[in-house]
């Protein structure tokens, strides 16, 4: 297939844990397709990722307002294959209309059947990392199996996190926890009082480093929530996903939301502890070192995927800050 592939295009408009989730095929790409184009279709901010990729050749930051624009890109870019991982209608189109001889998607319905020149058969139980492999694997020569995550960070953004938590008083020695308490949907989302509790069982068990990594415009929102306890605490809000994956490089162990900071805290190689409750964990969490999840397993709804709670949001409201800082003394002191 190598003689025949030379422009390849990825399509995984969004989110940031999606986008950080395809990351890994650049590299099988780049190995069975040496001497191929690779472009990354994205919208903002995920392109932010993409773009510290050598193997992409061109990031193409992706507006709903200028679809057509787009469709004219691809089609003059003329690609041999288009590998369509986001697989919804807006993707699908994109994928129809770029011309190209070899369209790779998942299988499902049937306007996917309709669109693809491929579709492929994957387990959706088995990491998402490793379906996203599966589809990748309809074109190589060979199929595979391993992968690494492929975040790169730039030294310079590394360098200056670690100078940043020196000038706050943390030390090259100390065990940092960092805390990701955000969430788009609040039905996600495990209580910030709650988040505060495990902090501050953390600090006086063993004097864990708090840091609390927050997005623009959501400081303000923490420091009303902690008051009296902020000093305990250091919060740090980012301007870039860059500066995020930074300082979470710089952390022992991450407290997360299933969030999108927290897959890029599993993409640079921190271990992670993620809260869930509605959502199903078991295609976004391989639930072995480093990265582990924690739920109220009790409850027999768990996983409902529903956006709206009918029975108080047990799964969130019942889950103990106990019940999480148990969890993770498990995975800092393994047996």
């Amino acid at each position: 297939m190598e003689q025949i592939i030379k422009k390849i295009l990825i399509i995984q408009l969004r989110r940031i844990g999606d986008v950080v989730f395809t990351l890994p095929v650049l590299d099988l790409l780049k190995r069975n397709f040496p001497n191929a184009q690779i472009d990354f279709l994205v919208e903002p901010p995920a392109d932010e990722l993409t773009r510290l990729n050598p193997t992409i050749h061109e990031t193409l930051v992706y507006h709903k307002k200028e679809a057509w624009r787009w469709i004219f890109k691809i089609r003059k870019n003329k690609y041999d294959c288009v590998l369509d991982f986001h697989a919804n209608g807006r993707s699908l189109l994109l994928t129809h209309l770029s011309g190209a001889p070899l369209k790779i998607g998942f299988e499902g319905p049937l306007t996917r059947k309709m669109i693809y020149t491929t579709c492929v058969k994957t387990d959706r139980n088995k990491f998402i990392v490793e379906q996203k492999i599966d589809l990748v694997n309809a074109i190589l020569p060979k199929k595979e199996s391993s992968w690494v995550w492929d975040l790169k960070l730039p030294s310079q953004e590394l360098k200056k996190a670690e100078q940043s938590l020196r000038m706050l008083g943390i030390g090259e020695k100390d065990q940092v926890i960092g805390l990701l308490p955000f969430h788009r949907h609040p039905i996600r989302a495990w209580k910030n009082e709650f988040f505060q509790q495990t902090a501050l069982m953390l600090i006086k068990q063993v004097g864990y480093k708090i840091l609390i990594l927050c997005g623009p415009n959501e400081k303000e929102i923490l420091e009303k929530e902690i008051n009296k306890n902020s000093e305990k605490f250091i919060i740090i809000e980012t301007d870039s996903l860059i500066q995020m994956a930074a300082f979470l490089k710089q952390c022992s162990c991450v407290i997360a939301n299933d969030n999108g900071p927290q897959k890029i805290a599993m993409a640079v190689g921190t271990p992670t502890l993620t809260i869930f409750g509605p959502t199903n964990p078991h295609s976004i969490n391989p639930n072995k070192f480093p990265h582990f999840y924690v739920r109220n397993e009790q409850l027999p709804c768990l996983a409902c995927e529903r956006n709206h709670c009918p029975y108080h949001h047990e799964c969130m409201e019942n889950l103990t800050p106990e019940m999480v800082l148990n969890k993770l003394n498990a995975i800092l002191k393994p047996s």
